[in-house]
């Protein structure tokens, strides 16, 4: 349904923008560097949202901020709840981008 996809890319769309000052804090607060969503993708009734993430010099290493950012999810919920009308809070759940990565790798 095109109605359906225009909400969640809509929706997508403002959960990057509301959590990233929140993120850019997160990492300077647990091993510094930077952390920076790529992409949201929400599920079409908008219960889960998938963020895609690229996280540069963190002390902590990806996969440990990976790894705290899932744990700690709830904090950025009720961030996102701040910032964003919704009748429904996504469960968030991050991924590591490694697109980046791969561009890198294939030069």
């Amino acid at each position: 349904n095109v109605n359906v996809s225009i909400r969640t890319e809509k929706l997508g769309s403002e959960i990057k923008k509301a959590l990233s000052m929140p993120l850019h804090e997160y990492a300077r607060t647990n091993g510094g560097g930077m952390i920076t969503v790529t992409s949201v993708v929400v599920s079409p009734d908008g219960s889960v949202a998938k963020l895609h993430i690229s996280i540069f010099a963190n002390s902590l290493g990806n996969a440990q901020i990976l790894l705290k950012l899932n744990e700690d999810h709830h904090f950025l919920n009720r961030v996102l709840a701040t910032q964003v009308r919704l009748r429904i809070i996504p469960e968030l759940r991050f991924y590591l981008d490694d697109s980046l990565d791969q561009i890198e790798h294939i030069n």
